[in-house]
Formats: structure tokens, C-alpha cells, sequence
């Protein structure tokens, strides 16, 4: 949580995006009013309810401020800290690297950043990872009690649908299916399970759909539905037009400090596939297509914004630490220290180069201690 919580309310809320987030959640504190959200005391239809639910609920017990704006993304990034060491738990090939799996998430840039933001885009990252979670576990059956996790996983996905809409239902559908569909004869499911789990989603997630429908009529679900949902994805009203490569520089920002370590673990893999030797086990195919396909889903949105994403990295984080647990264990053999070393060294430029030029900004921008006045 340290990472996430230390100086969570120092920025000022500058963003607009985070802007209409704090002040609607305000504003819902102040009308009494918590099933439409406003800003500017006018309906505010492009978003769920649920972040500004949790961010309102927390002004109503500390008073509005940039840390209460920001506590629910930043508690999101220490649950999928949490997570992600679970999941990696969960394998015997990546349960000995499954607390590098977790500081990875725990230092990327990307959570880091977004824990800092007052969006809900954070929270979504985490639902949708509890989705997939429970699901593999209901579908591995070693804890008993599938019901239970079919349940949780419907529980993630019904909050993910509050906090963004469709796209909770969409991203875990995605990175599920083809790797259960290859595991099918051994990852049997039952049409009840899915029932279930498809049912406490919509106990979640519809009611509060209702009762907008009900007070604003359909064409709250045409702006919802068509505008904030299908024409972001398909159109440039929201956002411009970028190459269908943008997201790669994005996951690889997102990694930082990680990445250099990222590419020289990809590399082998990347090779072995040129070559058709590449043998993936079963939780690096279920990793891969829970981090490749909702990756390519967002490519194909024309508008593209940097944090869809990050409901990727978690993925990414455990076959990394694998990776690097792996390379550590040979470089002890005197075998694949060779990678290592040149990530390593990669890494240390760069922690240089920041730190020389945040030494140059503090000069150029005349930054000083505060200390004590002048005598007059």
C-alpha cells in the first residue's frame, strides 16, 4: 500500500477527467441524490455509478479532498498487488517467483500513476482480474467449492459492469474463453455454473441500470449503450484516431522499470516461435491470451486511450517474474546471466537519466527548499 497511499492527496486535481469524477461524487454528497450522478448539478450519463458511489461515500466520512478522490484507485492498485501474488500462487510453475510477481505490479509505472488518479479505470483492472481469478480457480476445482468461485467471479464482473459498463464482460470473456477452449476435455464447465455466475452479475450490476431507465427513460440507455460505449470504441468523437502499434509503447511505459527485463524475457520465446519450437505450458497460454487478445480487442477501438489497457498487466507481471526467476536460477549454473546483466545495466541508465533530469527541471524551473524568510 506504500507505494500506492505516500502523497496520494500532494497533487492538486488538474485533470479533467478526474475533475468531473471528484466533483460529481461532491455534488451526489450534497443533492442527497445518489443514483444520478451530476456535474455542475446537470446529469452526468457517460459512466456507472459505482466509483462516484465509493468516492461519495468516502467524502461523507472525511470531507471532499484530493486523497478521498483518489483512495478507491489507490486501494485498487494494492488489491491487485494481491492479486497478482495470488494467482501466482495458484501454479507450481510460477509460485516460487509469485512475490517478484507482486512487487512488479506493485513498482510498474502504470499502476503507480493511475493509483494517483481519480478515474476507474484502476478499480476496472481490479474487477476484472478478480473475474479471471475465481474463474480459473472454479475451473482448476483443487480448492473445492466451484460454486463459490463461479459466484465470485460473477461478483468481479457485476462490479466491473457498475464501475465502466460492458467492457468488465467483454475484456474477462476474451481472455478466458480461448484458453478454457483448449482445455476443455480437462476444464469441463457446467451450464449452471455459468448461470450462476451470470446471475449474481446481473443482481449486481442491473438494478441501479433500472432505475435509470425508469427515471430518465431510453434515452439514457442510448447515450449510455450507443454513445459512451459503441461509438467510443468505433468512432472519433471521444478520442482521435491512432496507429493500431499504439498500445505496444503503452504496455511497455506501463512496465517501466520493468520493461528492459520484459524484452530480454520475450526475446527466446519470440525466437522459438520464429523457428515453430515454441512449447507454451498450460498457465503461460491462459497468461498470454489473458494479456494478447484484450490487447488486440483495444487495438481495433478507434479511440484508444492509454489506461484501457491495464487490465494486462497482471498477466504480464507473473510471466515476467518467472522469467526472471528462471534466468536467476541458471545465472547460478553460470548459464543466462548474460540477459540479466544487460537488463540490469539498461535499468540503471535509465534511473540515471530521470534522475539527472529531474536535477535539470528543479534547476530550470528555479525549485528551492522552503525554508526560513529573509530578515526584512
Amino acid at each position: 500500500m506504500a507505494t500506492f497511499g505516500i502523497g496520494l492527496g500532494r497533487q492538486a486535481i488538474t485533470e479533467a477527467d478526474e475533475a468531473y469524477y471528484a466533483e460529481a461524487s461532491r455534488e451526489m454528497v450534497v443533492s442527497g441524490d445518489w443514483v444520478t450522478p451530476r456535474f455542475n448539478f446537470e446529469d452526468r450519463w457517460q459512466k456507472p455509478v459505482l466509483y462516484y458511489w465509493l468516492t461519495a461515500a468516502t467524502y461523507a466520512v472525511t470531507g471532499p479532498g484530493e486523497s478521498a478522490a483518489r483512495l478507491w484507485s489507490a486501494l485498487s492498485g494494492a488489491g491487485l498487488v494481491l492479486l497478482t501474488w495470488l494467482i501466482a500462487t495458484r501454479d507450481a510453475s510460477t509460485r516460487p517467483h509469485a512475490w517478484l510477481a507482486g512487487a512488479i505490479t506493485a513498482t510498474c509505472f502504470g499502476y503507480f500513476a493511475m493509483a494517483r488518479s481519480a478515474l476507474p479505470d484502476l478499480p476496472l483492472a481490479f474487477c476484472v482480474t478478480l473475474t479471471l481469478a475465481a474463474a480459473w480457480a472454479a475451473v482448476d476445482r483443487r480448492a473445492g467449492h466451484v460454486d463459490r468461485w463461479w459466484a465470485l467471479a460473477g461478483l468481479g464482473m457485476g462490479l466491473g459492469c457498475l464501475m465502466k459498463g460492458p467492457v468488465a464482460i467483454v475484456v474477462p470473456v476474451l481472455a478466458f474463453a480461448p484458453a478454457w477452449w483448449l482445455e476443455r476435455r480437462e476444464a469441463a464447465i457446467r451450464w449452471r455454473h455459468l448461470v450462476l455466475a451470470a446471475g449474481v452479475a446481473a443482481a449486481v450490476a442491473l438494478p441501479w441500470y433500472f432505475v435509470m431507465t425508469a427515471r430518465h427513460g431510453v434515452p439514457y440507455l442510448r447515450s449510455f449503450l450507443v454513445g459512451d460505449n459503441l461509438e467510443r470504441f468505433a468512432t472519433t468523437r471521444f478520442n482521435d484516431t491512432r496507429p493500431l502499434w499504439f498500445y505496444l509503447p503503452v504496455i511497455a511505459g506501463g512496465l517501466l522499470p520493468w520493461t528492459a527485463y520484459g524484452v530480454v524475457a520475450a526475446a527466446p520465446a519470440l525466437a522459438d516461435l520464429v523457428r515453430w519450437r515454441w512449447r507454451p505450458s498450460r498457465t503461460e497460454i491462459r497468461l498470454l491470451s489473458w494479456a494478447v487478445l484484450p490487447t488486440a480487442f483495444f487495438m481495433a477501438s478507434v479511440g484508444q486511450q492509454p489506461r484501457y489497457v491495464l487490465p494486462v498487466l497482471p498477466p504480464l507481471a507473473i510471466l515476467l517474474a518467472a522469467s526472471i526467476g528462471r534466468r536467476i536460477e541458471r545465472a547460478h549454473d553460470g548459464r543466462g546471466a548474460r540477459g540479466l546483466h544487460l537488463a540490469t545495466w539498461i535499468t540503471a541508465a535509465l534511473f540515471a537519466t530521470c534522475g539527472i533530469l529531474l536535477l535539470r527541471l528543479r534547476s530550470c524551473c528555479g525549485f528551492r527548499s522552503p525554508g526560513p524568510s529573509p530578515a526584512p
